[in-house]
Parts: C-alpha cells; sequence; structure tokens
C-alpha cells in the first residue's frame, strides 16, 4: 500500500513538473516572438525572431510616438512614425536611405513627397473635401501649380512659392476663366465660354463687372455699370454697324443705330417696341417717321437747303427694314467685284444699293431714296431705263 501511495505521489510530482515544463517552453515562445527591451532614454525597442536572426520592429517613445520598421536583422528600414493625434509618416527606401513618401494628417489630408532623402519635395496635396492641390519646385521651394476640385474645377496657378496667383480656371462645363493681379488679389478678366461667347471683366477681386461680350457672330456687346448692374450700351458688328442703347439692365432700348455709311437711325421707345423716328443721312437730308414699331412710314423730309417737303405717298420705311437695306448696301460696297457692284447700284445716284423694282416693267434699278425722288418729280414717274410710265414701286428683299 505504501509502495502505491509512493507510486501515486511520484506521478503527481512528475505531472506538475511536466506542466511547468510546458508553461515555460510557452513563455520561450512568446518571447521569441517579440522582446523588449528598455533604453536610458525611456523609450522601448521590439525585437522580434530568434536570437540568431532577431531583429527590430518598433520603438515607442514615453509621448506615445511609435517608430515602425521592416527587414532581416542587421538591414531594418523605417517604413513609420506614428504621432498620436497628430500624424503619419511613411517611408521608403533601404537602411540609412529612408526619405518620406507620405504623410497623412488627423486633418484627413495626406501630403506625398518626392526625391532623395532629405531631398523630399511636396509634389502633392489630397485633402477630406477631395480636393487635390499639385506642386512643383525644389525642397523648400514648392509651388502650387494646380488644384483639382471635387466638382471637377480646375485651377492653375503662376509665380513662386509662396506668391502663387491663380491664371486659369477650368469649369466642369468646359468655360475658362482666365484671372490677373497679385496672390490674394486676382480678379477674373475674361471668360471663354464653350458656345463661343468671350466675356470681358473690369474691377477689383469680387466686384468684377463685365464690360464686353464678344459673340460668336463677331458682333461685339459693350456695358457699363456695377457688378450685377451691369446695362448694354453699345453693340458693334462685323459689318460696321453701331448701336447704341440706353437704360437699366434688362430694360436697354436702342436709341441710335450708325451705320458704316455714315448713316444714322433714330429710335424712340421702350425696350422691344423701339420705333424709327429719324434718319440722318450722309448726304444733309433728314427723313422724319411716324408711326408704331414695325410700321413706321416717312411723313417729312428736309434737305439740306433747309426745304422741306411732306411726303404723302405712303412711304413705309420700317426700323428693321432700314437697317437690313444699308447693312446690304454695306456688303455691296465691300464686294471685290466691280461689275456684280455696278449692276447692283442705283443706276440715278451711282452710290446706293437698288432695293425697288417699278410695275409693269419689272426693272429693279432704283435706291429707295431715288425711288421717293422720282414720284415726286411728276405725276407719272418713268422707268429710268426703260422710260416705261410706272405705275407703282416695291421695295425688293434679296
Amino acid at each position: 500500500m505504501s509502495s502505491c501511495g509512493e507510486g501515486n505521489a511520484g506521478s503527481k510530482k512528475r505531472a506538475r513538473a511536466r506542466v511547468v515544463t510546458r508553461s515555460q517552453a510557452q513563455t520561450q515562445s512568446d518571447s521569441s516572438k517579440r522582446r523588449l527591451v528598455p533604453c536610458d532614454n525611456g523609450s522601448v525597442r521590439h525585437l522580434e525572431g530568434d536570437p540568431e536572426h532577431e531583429r527590430l520592429v518598433q520603438i515607442t517613445f514615453p509621448a506615445g510616438r511609435v517608430k515602425s520598421y521592416e527587414g532581416d536583422k542587421g538591414a531594418e528600414h523605417l517604413v513609420r512614425i506614428e504621432f498620436p493625434g497628430e500624424e503619419v509618416q511613411h517611408y521608403d527606401g533601404d537602411k540609412g536611405e529612408e526619405r518620406v513618401v507620405r504623410i497623412e494628417y488627423s486633418d484627413g489630408s495626406t501630403q506625398h513627397y518626392d526625391g532623395g532623402k532629405e531631398e523630399e519635395r511636396v509634389v502633392r496635396i489630397e485633402y477630406s473635401d477631395g480636393s487635390t492641390q499639385h506642386y512643383e519646385g525644389g525642397k523648400g521651394e514648392e509651388r502650387i501649380v494646380q488644384v483639382e476640385k471635387a466638382d471637377g474645377t480646375v485651377l492653375r496657378y503662376m509665380g513662386n512659392g509662396g506668391l502663387e496667383r491663380l491664371v486659369w480656371c477650368d469649369l466642369p462645363t468646359g468655360d475658362e476663366g482666365h484671372f490677373a493681379g497679385i496672390r490674394g488679389c486676382e480678379h477674373m478678366v475674361r471668360v471663354v465660354r464653350t458656345d463661343g461667347l468671350v466675356m470681358h471683366y473690369d474691377g477689383e477681386k469680387g466686384e468684377e463687372r463685365c464690360v464686353r461680350v464678344e459673340k460668336s457672330d463677331g458682333s461685339t456687346h459693350h456695358y457699363e455699370g456695377d457688378k450685377g448692374c451691369e446695362h448694354l450700351v453699345r453693340i458693334v458688328h462685323t459689318n460696321g454697324m453701331t448701336q447704341h442703347h440706353e437704360g437699366a439692365r434688362g430694360l436697354e432700348r436702342l436709341v441710335r443705330c450708325e451705320l458704316p455709311n455714315g448713316d444714322e437711325g433714330h429710335f424712340e421707345g421702350s425696350n422691344g417696341e423701339e420705333r424709327l423716328v429719324r434718319v440722318v443721312n450722309t448726304d444733309g437730308s433728314v427723313h422724319h417717321l411716324e408711326g408704331e414699331h414695325g410700321s413706321e412710314s416717312i411723313v417729312q423730309i428736309i434737305y439740306p437747303d433747309g426745304r422741306a417737303e411732306s411726303v404723302e405717298h405712303n412711304q413705309e420705311m420700317r426700323g428693321s427694314e432700314w437697317v437690313v437695306e444699308l447693312e446690304s448696301r454695306r456688303e455691296q460696297e465691300e464686294g471685290s467685284n466691280d461689275k456684280a457692284n455696278t449692276l447692283t447700284s442705283c443706276v440715278v445716284c451711282k452710290e446706293r444699293v437698288n432695293t425697288h423694282l417699278f410695275t409693269p416693267c419689272g426693272h429693279m434699278c432704283v435706291c429707295r431714296t431715288c425711288a421717293i425722288h422720282l414720284g415726286r418729280r411728276s405725276e407719272q414717274a418713268t422707268c429710268p431705263l426703260c422710260r416705261s410710265v410706272v405705275t407703282s414701286c416695291v421695295r425688293v428683299y434679296v
């Protein structure tokens, strides 16, 4: 019995010994995975691997800063430095040549770098709102060259670091904005739209006002007034015609029209209802008109010598027709074919375009002014080409 008892006691001791041995082995195994080595400055070095291949994987500092390493023993290189609550710096390169490639900040922004160790320069900053800034230049001299916003807007800059100024803006619509002025005071000077419009601006930053618009048809619209109150004052057409306007923004009305040959038409009435009331011709005569918008008729002609003559016949001269007629005249004057110009010129004055046709002969050979004069000379006017009696004279549009 005693021997059995001793045998049982021995078995328990051996079992306890085996448990202790396994515990120690587990502790040694964990230690082989990571061993902590305190340093005099308060930092702790974290080592991993068996004694022969033990390598540095991390260094923790009292203030919470953490350096992380990768690589085999003797070739460990820095890959990351964490500053609690501030930033995380990422590195690339072999031991001793580690360079900053990226810094992540607590506000969600990320700075990207390029260049060798101690020559790292900022090349890009990505912000939490989706925008991205691009940089060029050496370390310490980086300058902003482009900003891409989340909505697709692209801003372009020029100037040395710290003095970059906005010079160009590409909008998501395809429109382009051009700017001038020193940094912080850039003001818009021009907008080029996809529909062909080119808008010119003047004024300091935030107070830019539109002063001119160039349209795809070649005409140029001029404006006056403060920002938001710009009103049309003048339109210059490619054929040389100039229209003058007056009135507040949105209520501009045509008041005068200058034709390339020097004739002037004067208008009265509100926006959209302007009526032609007077035409001052280059020959010195002045035609006075009456009637509603679109139905104006000549009622009196005053000649250079002071004579005034009433027009009894219903010689209609609509404002729009007057403009079209003189535009056509301008086109003919600018034609390069002398023969064609001769065939379309009035056979009486030899200056203006033939716009009126006589019936029944059918000859279109006189301008409006000469047609009126011929009609007043005698009760039975005759065609200046064939001398047949004229029963009527009509305006022809070609």
